[in-house]
């Protein structure tokens, strides 16, 4: 078991692997580099693959281990800093809270494929 944590001003998610008497273990860095306001993550594969929120860069990004951050959508998609995401099934839902606009908070659901 493992609890995953986001530093929205540095771009880093750490993951804080839980040991079976409760404490944790050393943290990893399982991101890092990911500008524009890292708000929210979801672990989508159990390979490691994660989905992010970068809210002020008003972006959704797809990260793969060992791989570039891929832009998955923008504030064309309808994005208006993005807040969380979440993955279920082959849907992919993301909160915009419309900060910096007070215009059309909203939900976004788009198709994902794994």
């Amino acid at each position: 078991m493992a609890s995953g944590v986001t530093a929205l001003d540095q771009g880093v998610i750490v993951r804080i692997p839980i040991r079976g008497d409760g404490t944790a273990a050393a943290i990893q860095t399982e991101v890092s580099g990911l500008s524009g306001g890292l708000d929210d993550f979801s672990v989508i594969g159990p390979e490691g693959t994660i989905v992010a929120a970068l809210n002020m860069a008003n972006q959704v990004v797809l990260v793969k281990p060992g791989a570039a951050p891929r832009v998955l959508l923008t504030a064309a998609d309808g994005l208006s800093t993005p807040t969380s995401v979440r993955v279920h099934g082959d849907h992919l839902y993301v909160t915009s809270a419309a900060y910096f606009t007070s215009t059309d908070p909203n939900l976004l659901v788009a198709h994902i494929n794994r």
